[in-house]
């Protein structure tokens, strides 16, 4: 096959994974990394075996679209995105890029991803498809840098950026009071958010992720559904595979809504299981970070998506019953361990559990290591366009 991959970015296990994904297809990649970087090898994913042509740009959408133009190839590139950025700028660039890139999204609906970013349309999208959803509210800041509170907002609630490509999931922030909300607004603002998203704060059991890719072939989309046993500023870090039939309906219900609406690409979507209900908490439209642990279940939704957008079948003999497994994310479960919020008793048993480790992998040796020696990516405000 003629078509690379470019597979779009942060330095972390989401990029990671998808890299060995394609890697371990033998399927000919190039790889562009955004984030504040001095040279190649400070990125994490560039020490990987499968990391053969890999390129940096600056944490913005106007470097990653000039990128994007002065980097065309004679046969269209599928793009993978692997973070929120990403997908924004494929999606609001759609037009400039069509010629030469097949860019995952809503079919003709050029701009649709980047209105669903927006986590106040995404309510708005639930509720017109009779979906629960907290009730939520918008804010924006007026002229005087404020943020007006509307009067009906029910405590606790949560308050995050209402367009997660330009926030950070630390921001995220439980309040249970208004003088607590005033302050909380009062940080956003210092921080340069315009438009702010308030949530009622739901009393969950527990949380599930749907992940996988929406395709043209039968069946229209493949994936799995994990329960998140265990969260590090709001990212999974173990969790175990689920067949529960009540909720394998209501997940496949919303994906298909998202199929109808003329979505092909790969998925993100959680769900929040409470005492009276199952709650959709928000769709992200691009590979999930624990996409990589479908692979061991025999789903490798990067590598079916690339197929698929070719028009070429990919195995049908996909195993659609997943085993009741676990993942860890290795390095947030340590993380964990070390502020002493699990014991290193229950480390050791995650460990032994985990059929799948999302960043250690014995045939990518270096690779793995660049990320146990590594001190995460630096915070860097996206620039808003």
């Amino acid at each position: 096959m003629e078509n690379k991959v470019l597979i779009i970015g942060g330095d972390h296990h989401n990029t990671l994974g998808v890299i060995r994904c394609f890697g371990k297809e033998k399927i000919e990649t190039k790889i562009l990394i955004h984030g504040e970087f001095k040279r190649i090898k400070d990125i994490k994913v560039s020490h990987s075996k499968y990391s053969k042509n890999i390129n940096k740009v600056s944490n913005n959408c106007d470097d990653i679209i000039k990128w994007l133009l002065n980097n065309k190839e004679k046969e269209k590139m599928i793009i993978i995105p692997c973070s929120d950025l990403a997908e924004y700028t494929l999606d609001k660039y759609y037009n400039k890029l069509n010629d030469y890139y097949i860019i995952p999204g809503f079919k003709n609906k050029p701009g649709e991803v980047c209105r669903l970013m927006d986590k106040y349309e995404q309510k708005k999208w639930s509720d017109k498809n009779d979906i629960p959803m907290a009730k939520t509210w918008s804010i924006t800041i007026d002229q005087n840098n404020n943020f007006i509170i509307p009067n009906d907002i029910v405590y606790p609630c949560i308050v995050k950026p209402e367009i997660s490509a330009f926030g950070f999931k630390s921001d995220i922030k439980i309040v249970k009071s208004e003088e607590n909300l005033k302050n909380v607004l009062n940080e956003f603002g210092k921080n340069q958010y315009e438009k702010i998203l308030i949530q009622q704060f739901l009393n969950k059991k527990y949380e599930i992720c749907a992940c996988g890719c929406i395709v043209e072939q039968e069946p229209k989309f493949l994936g799995c559904v994990i329960k998140k046993v265990r969260e590090n500023c709001g990212s999974s870090v173990f969790g175990q595979f689920i067949n529960e039939e009540n909720i394998i309906k209501i997940t496949n219900d919303v994906i298909k809504k998202i199929y109808n609406d003329g979505y092909r690409g790969l998925y993100d979507v959680e769900f929040l299981i409470c005492e009276d209900n199952i709650y959709l908490n928000e769709i992200n439209f691009r590979n999930s970070g624990i996409g990589y642990s479908l692979v061991k279940n025999g789903i490798n939704a990067p590598y079916i998506y690339y197929l698929d957008s070719l028009n070429i079948d990919y195995p049908k003999n996909i195993n659609l019953i997943y085993p009741n497994g676990y993942f860890i994310e290795e390095i947030g479960e340590l993380k964990l361990l070390l502020k002493k919020h699990i014991s290193f008793k229950e480390f050791i048993s995650d460990i032994k559990k985990a059929f799948v480790t999302l960043k250690f992998d014995k045939n990518d040796i270096l690779g793995s290591l660049a990320f146990f020696k590594g001190n995460g990516e630096k915070r860097n405000k996206v620039k808003n366009i």
